[in-house]
């Protein structure tokens, strides 16, 4: 009589098969959860190096102050303007000054504010005015400011030195008061941030990634009826007064991972 082998039991190759399959299923699990450790990793690093950078933007804060007093025919003094206008808790520093025109007599205010992005972003005419008691009489516009900068610019191809792009900024007027008596403000203000002026800072997600912002803005008692044009005494001012925040900026301004 041949001896046979018997054939595997059902159960027996079912259990060995589960088995396959569990260990595989903790394969995954082990190896998912070593991603997601990874990953979790990498995600701290990038925030403490993103965090880093934006302490450091803060610490190389911008010595606003040596903004000079006399610009041109400007002649400036240190003053305290309306708190409510003038001033922001969040900020590493504030400028306030007047200057006066020795030519004609008028009298600019400036604020001049650096500090975190988004914080000093807030920081806009269009809410500090009607917080502090004004009422819209002109809606902010756009205007193009050329700054008086230095010279020396490389000269381009043509022999002729590149002209440097104006800056943008954004007009309105207030008014505190009624009629003849009214305290109407000409505002004149923009930013400067991530390498170039503009008077939208952006998002919250964007200006967070961003250490360090700079506000300049100016502001004049006005006449009703009066129109920015070409002589207005805010861009006389601001033709020169921008050029000598741009020479106190860093070569290479902070970023942020």
């Amino acid at each position: 009589m041949s001896v046979t082998d018997h054939p595997s039991r059902p159960e027996t190759t079912e259990r060995s098969g589960a088995r396959r399959r569990t260990g595989l299923a903790w394969g995954r699990v082990v190896l998912i959860c070593g991603l997601l450790v990874a990953s979790g990793l990498v995600r701290m690093w990038q925030d403490r190096e993103v965090q880093s950078g934006l302490k450091r933007g803060r610490e190389a804060v911008v010595p606003l102050r040596s903004v000079p007093l006399e610009l041109g025919p400007w002649s400036g003094v240190d003053v305290q303007l309306d708190p409510e206008i003038a001033r922001i808790p969040a900020a590493d520093l504030i400028v306030t000054r007047r200057y006066t025109n020795r030519n004609t007599g008028v009298m600019i205010d400036v604020v001049l504010l650096f500090g975190p992005s988004f914080a000093v972003s807030l920081h806009a005419p269009t809410v500090c005015y009607p917080s502090a008691g004004f009422k819209v009489v002109e809606e902010p516009r756009e205007r193009l400011v050329r700054v008086d900068r230095p010279g020396g610019t490389a000269v381009g191809l043509d022999g002729m030195a590149p002209e440097r792009p104006p800056v943008r900024l954004l007009s309105a007027a207030y008014a505190k008061g009624e009629g003849a008596t009214a305290d109407l403000q000409e505002v004149y203000w923009t930013w400067w941030y991530d390498g170039a002026w503009t008077p939208y800072p952006g998002n919250k997600k964007r200006l967070d990634r961003v250490p360090s912002i700079i506000k300049v803005h100016t502001s004049r008692h006005a006449v009703r009826g009066e129109r920015p044009d070409a002589d207005d005494p805010n861009e006389a001012l601001l033709r020169l007064l921008l050029a000598e925040v741009e020479r106190l900026l860093p070569s290479h301004p902070p970023h942020a991972g």
